[in-house]
């Protein structure tokens, strides 16, 4: 029979990166950003996001009517232990991580490796949700507590495919098991672009770019701006357009116009892969 020691998962490798910039790295005692290791059962929060419920009791019966269901906020908690061989370095490297997990009115990110073949390396952006707490003698316990706004895990690595505006669908793959929200940016010269996915459009009706002006589509904030910072959430067809995401596995992005493209006018699309 096959034994596997008990013992942290050195190999994983956790970078914590703050608003400020500072870097805490935990695992990887050869960084020259090392604060910690992980203590047993040390991370959590990235097995699942909140749920929220949407459910009504039903009168004068037994059960109950469900809506859609959906994801709420992920919470994760982070348990190291924190030591070093003089008490300047072990006091420098507590310090280190509280000013990197310390995200009030910015996001920090999570990103961590995920080695023997499980997948690409992953990241989350987090806000500071609980006081750090640091305690024991000699080996420092240090307690974080975070919350990340969006539910998904993402890629570290951002994909970028280039579309023609001709109308020609491309595959756009998404890796992960969640949908992903992407960036569009569309860029003229031309009137009235369509982007669709699988048959779903986001259309313009009243928006003229001329040639290398460019719109900034977020699909999250669903935000449109121009190249000139102007809004142009008021160009869209609203009667017919829906926000769209990335399903998980392949998708088939197109651009069109209405009218006055040229091979100049396409459309760059970025996205990482996402999961929850």
């Amino acid at each position: 029979m096959t034994v596997y020691p008990q013992v942290p998962e050195l190999a994983a490798v956790y970078t914590i990166t703050g608003p400020d910039g500072t870097v805490a790295v935990i695992n990887d005692q050869t960084s020259g950003n090392y604060v910690g290791t992980f203590a047993e059962d040390g991370l959590t929060g990235l097995d699942s996001p909140d749920i929220r419920e949407n459910a009504w009791e039903l009168v004068e019966a037994d059960g109950g009517v469900h809506g859609n269901f959906w994801l709420g906020r992920r919470p994760i908690t982070l348990q190291l232990t924190i030591q070093a061989g003089d008490p300047t370095t072990r006091g420098a490297r507590v310090e280190k991580l509280k000013r990197a997990t310390r995200a009030l009115r910015g996001d920090g990110t999570l990103s961590w490796t995920t080695p023997y073949g499980g997948g690409p390396n992953q990241q989350v952006t987090f806000r500071t949700q609980q006081p750090m707490r640091v305690t024991g003698a000699w080996a420092k316990s240090v307690f974080c507590g975070l919350v990340c706004a969006d539910p998904r895990i993402y890629s570290t690595s951002l994909h970028t495919t280039h579309i023609d505006g001709n109308g020609t669908p491309v595959t756009v793959t998404n890796q992960g098991d969640f949908n992903s929200p992407p960036s569009l940016k569309v860029t003229g010269p031309g009137t009235n672009p369509t982007v669709t996915n699988n048959g779903v459009n986001i259309k313009f009706n009243s928006l003229t770019l001329a040639g290398g002006e460019y719109i900034v589509i977020d699909l999250v904030q669903r935000t449109i701006v121009k190249s000139d910072g102007t809004n142009q959430y008021g160009t869209l067809d609203f009667l017919n357009t829906n926000w769209w995401y990335l399903a998980s596995g392949d998708n088939n992005v197109a651009l069109s116009w209405q009218s006055g493209s040229t091979a100049a006018s396409d459309l760059d699309i970025s996205w990482r892969d996402a999961w929850v």
